[in-house]
């Protein structure tokens, strides 16, 4: 059972880190116009893993139980 603790506890730190992390990216590239793009294009693609990774810790979350 531990594993699927650690399992858990690590989707959830990288779903967070996923969701939160182009936002704090935005602040450090403030004013630089081609920097904010590349954030804009690793943001888009992340968009579309953050919520399944949610779910997989949410999921793990109810195994480790």
């Amino acid at each position: 059972m531990p594993i699927f603790i650690f399992l858990h506890i690590l989707a959830m730190f990288t779903a967070v880190a996923m969701a939160y992390g182009p936002a704090m990216m935005m602040v450090a590239a403030r004013g630089d116009v081609p920097a904010l793009r590349g954030v804009m294009r690793a943001n888009d693609r992340l968009n579309r893993i953050v919520g399944p990774t949610f779910g997989l810790g949410i999921l793990l979350g109810f195994v480790a139980i």
